[in-house]
């Protein structure tokens, strides 16, 4: 992120990754962009989307107009 001047309004990541999970990686970019929403993805839902954190999800397998409208929804909330 060093050098990165302009500010990151929404990071969609993937829940399971390799080398660190996605709610990782939004508590460490988040240090340096506090106002930045995170959007998960993931082929498997899991209970700890539930209530408003559930509009911030998306399951794998979605086509793109449904990640579109999802992004959408979020930048317009």
């Amino acid at each position: 992120m060093e050098g990165y001047k302009d500010n990151i309004d929404l990071l969609i990541t993937d829940i399971i990754m390799p080398e660190m999970s996605g709610d990782e990686l939004s508590k460490e970019i988040s240090l340096i962009y506090p106002n930045m929403i995170t959007s998960f993805i993931s082929g498997y839902y899991s209970d700890i989307f539930s209530g408003q954190a559930e509009e911030y999800f998306l399951k794998k397998p979605f086509k793109m107009s449904q990640l579109a409208n999802k992004v959408k929804t979020i930048l317009n909330s």
